[in-house]
């Protein structure tokens, strides 16, 4: 739920450019969503290029700075 994810997000920081919502599920579906936390890389054509299931570490942080640039 949206009110959820915005005090999760508060409480412990974001570190994201971008947060997608999907209030019914569907994306969620499509990307093989099934927990949370997850984190997904997407590249400009919205393809999923990394996922990540659980609270992200500071290697996945470092790995996903190397990714980025």
């Amino acid at each position: 739920k949206k009110n959820n994810a915005i005090k999760f997000l508060n409480e412990l920081g974001n570190p994201f450019s971008k947060i997608l919502t999907d209030p019914y599920g569907i994306i969620s579906i499509s990307l093989g969503a099934y927990g949370v936390p997850e984190t997904f890389l997407l590249n400009k054509k919205s393809k999923v290029i990394k996922k990540y299931i659980g609270p992200l570490t500071n290697k996945n942080i470092l790995e996903i700075i190397k990714i980025i640039k």
